[in-house]
């Protein structure tokens, strides 16, 4: 059982490494990278994959807010006006079945 910890945790540390590298290389954000990689290598279903793609994003947003508070004035007052009904919206939180996540990613992906 350790060895397949340990074999994981180097998947999951180059998984990161290669997502850095290539979105730095390219300029792409690491979820159109991301995943696809999580549902092929971890056998993550499509929503999985986004939810868990989204929760890596989180420490990026947090040290850019900081590093931009830092140099510049933000209205916080009206940020969070904005952004909390939006988290206390009923519709916000129910889940999607995975077919319907699909099926709306596919065709926005061959809108674009």
């Amino acid at each position: 059982m350790p060895d397949h910890l340990l074999l994981s945790s180097l998947l999951i540390c180059g998984l990161g490494g290669l997502l850095g590298a290539v979105g730095g290389l390219f300029g792409i954000g690491g979820g159109l990278i991301a995943i696809p990689a999580l549902g092929l290598l971890f056998g993550m279903d499509q929503q999985l994959a986004q939810g868990t793609a989204l929760v890596m994003i989180a420490p990026n947003v947090l040290i850019g807010f900081w590093q931009y508070r830092k140099r510049a004035d933000i209205a916080l007052r009206t940020a969070v006006v904005l952004a909390c009904p939006r988290c206390w919206r009923p519709g916000c939180r129910h889940a999607r079945p995975p077919r319907w996540t699909r099926s709306c990613c596919g065709a926005s992906s061959r809108c674009s």
